[in-house]
């Protein structure tokens, strides 16, 4: 699966991506989402406002994939969402000062916040990134609480950045095998 980002200039450059999706997960569009993924959705675009709010920045995103490993439980399943924005004369330093923007928020907004690993920089699919690691009590439905694991990935591609989200309910599933070879399969060219 494939897809390309297009610039709004013609003169400037575009990227594209190709994902495997994992075994068994499905893609997430809005008018596919059964009931609970509705609940997760709506739980998720509060923590966006709330995250939004927190950072002051206006969000110029696009969501480009998201997934879901569904599997009838009324809980918050573990996800993977990928997203893109235009961001000229971005640079790798940029990109530790921004994650470490969304460490501090992550401390705003949650309970029990752990980290599993500092901001650290790698590569994704051949391009510069930063990643950092946590795991986190988060409010779900009523006084239901879950203990969750979160990985996220900056990747510099030109005038882009990608944002790669990756979440699992720690007392549940340990996702951690599956996102460790979803992240290896990510190719990206401009």
């Amino acid at each position: 699966m494939s897809i390309t980002v297009q610039a709004q200039d013609p003169e400037e450059k575009s990227f594209t991506i190709r994902l495997q999706r994992p075994t068994g997960w499905y893609a997430t569009p809005e008018g596919y989402w059964t009931t609970e993924f509705y609940k997760t959705a709506m739980m998720s675009r509060e923590m966006r406002k709330k995250y939004k709010e927190a950072s002051k920045q206006p969000d110029n995103t696009t969501l480009l994939y998201s997934f879901i490993k569904y599997d009838g439980q009324d809980r918050y399943n573990p996800s993977i969402s990928v997203q893109s924005r235009k961001e000229e004369w971005q640079t790798l330093l940029g990109l530790r000062v921004e994650m470490s923007g969304i460490a501090t928020n992550i401390k705003k907004l949650f309970r029990e916040v752990q980290t599993i690993d500092e901001i650290q920089e790698t590569t994704v699919g051949g391009y510069p990134a930063v990643y950092y690691s946590v795991r986190y009590l988060n409010q779900l439905f009523g006084s239901t609480t879950a203990l969750r694991r979160s990985r996220y990935y900056l990747v510099l591609v030109g005038d882009y950045v990608i944002n790669f989200d990756l979440r699992d309910n720690e007392t549940d599933e340990n996702c951690t095998d599956i996102y460790r070879y979803f992240m290896e399969s990510v190719q990206l060219s401009l």
